[in-house]
């Protein structure tokens, strides 16, 4: 990857978390506004979904080192990197199984799909896909710092 798609990517992957997160801060009223109204689908979901994979994005072209990796350490850290990507992707697909629709309502139910034990699953995912990032940037920055002494 050329330096320049790498810049590009950085800006967009930013561009797109900040709006995301600035919108799901205020509570815009875009959040509630919906898609489809066959499928149920909020746009808050899908700025939602988007911030998510740009939080894993911005660290993903801010890091040399995850692009190519030189050293088995960054190896390791590239192949979490791509897991928590996949994470992210799959959030809404995840969400809609353990919900049962795209809003990702959840209740009193009989069966698990939809149930308040699947909210619990929704949101330990949820938090995953959100705390993971940069808990992992964390992590690695740590470990190359202490690694170069």
């Amino acid at each position: 990857m050329n330096q320049s798609s790498t810049r590009l990517g950085l800006t967009v992957s930013i561009l797109v978390f900040v709006a995301s997160f600035y919108l799901l801060v205020t509570g815009s009223p875009l959040l509630v506004v919906t898609l489809s109204e066959r499928m149920g689908l909020p746009l808050g979901n899908v700025i939602t979904w988007l911030g998510m994979v740009a939080l894993v994005l911005v660290v993903w072209f801010a890091s040399p080192g995850l692009r190519a990796p030189r050293t088995r350490a960054d190896r390791y850290y590239r192949r979490a990197w791509q897991a928590l990507l996949v994470m992210a992707v799959l959030w809404p697909f995840v969400s809609y199984a353990l919900a049962g629709n795209w809003t990702y309502s959840f209740g009193q139910r009989d069966t698990f799909r939809g149930s308040s034990d699947a909210a619990d699953w929704f949101f330990r995912y949820s938090f995953s896909v959100v705390l993971l990032p940069p808990l992992l940037a964390a992590v690695r920055f740590v470990h190359r710092r202490l690694s170069r002494r």
